[in-house]
């Protein structure tokens, strides 16, 4: 990841590029992040707490690409 950060100016610059190579903003990626969320269910043992961050985790993803 290197690579990704060397030549930056600042680390926004950096934050950018990191945003621009990892981060999938298609079609595709609101798709599959709008099933999960569809079809998420509190799995048996666990707390409410882990499928409360299991929703909120989708839904900032969501956020993040514009949803």
């Amino acid at each position: 990841m290197l690579h990704h950060v060397a030549l930056s100016k600042n680390t926004k610059d950096a934050w950018d590029n990191l945003c621009a190579t990892f981060e999938k903003k298609h079609v595709d990626n609101k798709l599959q992040l709008y099933q999960e969320l569809y079809n998420l269910k509190m799995e048996e043992g666990n707390s409410m707490q882990v499928h409360i961050d299991k929703f909120w985790m989708i839904g900032n993803q969501l956020t993040n690409i514009d949803y």
